[in-house]
């Protein structure tokens, strides 16, 4: 009993000293533009409880549609709900990156930094995955809490459900007991 209790202790320093590094080293070593200039993730995400990570491109109808919503969503809610918005690029040239940017209030990944926009689309993109893409990730561990969140985000522009999270199985119990219910009652008949 005695070694299982060390053992916890040693996981849970462990464990500390990892989440302490997380949020300074997930993505490197480099900068994101911001309207305050060129800064580091940890000093953009300080305070912040939740990373959306926003995947766009300016020649995309359906982002240019999304955009000014999200952008009025940030501009309600960010400070309230703990979030910072990081746009990754898919445009193919810096112009026009740089002309989309300038319409949004958040953060985004410098045009041309591959290896920054190389780790975010392979740790938060779905294969196959296309745009506009809105992935939430909990900063306190760096799991995603909702990929594909554009749609979630569209109906509740009032951040009332916001992160997202999908119902666990607990939240859904009552629901199941209820339809087993009704199946079981027409067999009692």
């Amino acid at each position: 009993l005695k070694l299982q209790f060390l053992y916890l202790i040693a996981i849970a320093r462990l464990a500390t000293r990892v989440m302490a590094d997380y949020s300074s080293s997930a993505w490197g070593s480099g900068v994101w533009l911001t309207k305050k200039g060129k800064r580091a993730p940890a000093d953009v995400l300080r305070d912040k409880a939740y990373l959306l990570v926003y995947f766009s491109a300016s020649w995309c109808p359906p982002c240019q549609r999304f955009t000014p919503v999200l952008s009025t969503f940030y501009k309600r809610h960010a400070e309230r709900l703990k979030f910072e918005v990081v746009f990754v690029s898919n445009d193919k040239d810096i112009a026009s990156m740089q002309a989309y940017y300038d319409k949004m209030p958040w953060a985004a990944v410098p045009y041309g930094d591959e290896h920054m926009k190389g780790t975010f689309m392979s740790t938060y993109t779905a294969e196959g995955g296309g745009i506009p893409e809105l992935v939430i990730v909990d900063l306190k561990d760096g799991g995603v809490v909702k990929r594909g969140a554009v749609q979630d985000l569209w109906k509740d522009v009032e951040g009332i459900e916001f992160p997202y999270k999908p119902l666990s199985w607990v939240q859904c119990l009552p629901v199941l007991l209820f339809i087993v219910a009704i199946v079981l009652s027409k067999f009692m008949v």
